[in-house]
């Protein structure tokens, strides 16, 4: 009960991905929300989402909230009522020695990032394995 309290305030607390990336492209590195100000600056992942457009390289599901919260920032879509995380995936997996840089990044929404765990796949193959 106490988690769902914390998630339900930080639902309460977020903004769209528009407005948090135009609040970047305007040079800003943090908003006061209800009386708060929420930092995100010197969130590289964020340079990733908005190239990707936030959207889900493989079933193409599109974040649409930013749930802002301390030092953190979570991008979700929302999907048959519930919330989906989407999440930063290492093409190269860091346990295969893939380095943490934008060029080895992708979005992709935490179920298709669960699928392809540490493998190294082609988004072709990725996208026949969650059809099945």
């Amino acid at each position: 009960m106490k988690y769902q309290n914390f998630l339900l305030d930080w639902v309460m607390h977020g903004i769209s991905v528009e407005e948090l990336f135009s609040l970047l492209n305007e040079g800003k590195q943090s908003t006061p929300i209800n009386g708060r100000e929420y930092l995100f600056k010197n969130f590289p992942r964020l340079e990733v989402f908005q190239r990707d457009g936030c959207r889900c390289i493989c079933c193409g599901l599109v974040g649409t909230k930013a749930i802002l919260g301390g030092q953190a920032i979570g991008i979700y879509a929302i999907k048959n009522g519930k919330y989906i995380p989407i999440t930063l995936d290492h093409i190269i997996p860091r346990s295969r020695g893939g380095p943490t840089s934008s060029e080895n990044l992708q979005t992709m929404c935490k179920i298709c990032n669960l699928i392809k765990g540490d493998r190294i796949m082609t988004v072709e193959k990725l996208r026949k394995k969650i059809t099945r």
